[in-house]
């Protein structure tokens, strides 16, 4: 729960519109403790008794997309800030914007024609 805590609020503190209320919240942390509780324990995709074979729901590198809990409680997250969380974790790469001169040296000290 304590997992599902902190990524709550961190979602709290870059709703900078204000778009989350009280209630959409609360779901949200629910459905996030779900996710990470199911990491936890993971529920089976199919099991067989003879011989013990098991096959787990999910892939620990989809991140939230992993299970529907944390599916669900990207699709209640209006920000969409948890599914770009969620993408940054699994591709390791954090989107930055970034600039490039395409000009010469020449172009940065030539003056600005005033039309």
């Amino acid at each position: 729960m304590a997992s599902a805590t902190a990524l709550t609020d961190w979602l709290v503190s870059v709703d900078t519109e204000s778009k989350l209320n009280t209630s959409l919240l609360k779901q949200i942390e629910t459905f996030l403790a779900a996710h990470f509780y199911s990491h936890e324990d993971q529920r089976y995709q199919a099991k067989s008794t003879g011989r013990a074979n098991a096959q787990f729901q999910g892939q620990t590198a989809m991140v939230l997309a992993s299970t529907q809990y944390g599916q669900t409680a990207m699709l209640l997250d209006v920000t969409n800030q948890l599914a770009k969380r969620s993408k940054e974790a699994e591709t390791g790469v954090r989107g930055v914007a970034k600039m490039h001169w395409l000009g010469n040296d020449t172009d940065s000290t030539r003056p600005v024609p005033l039309v």
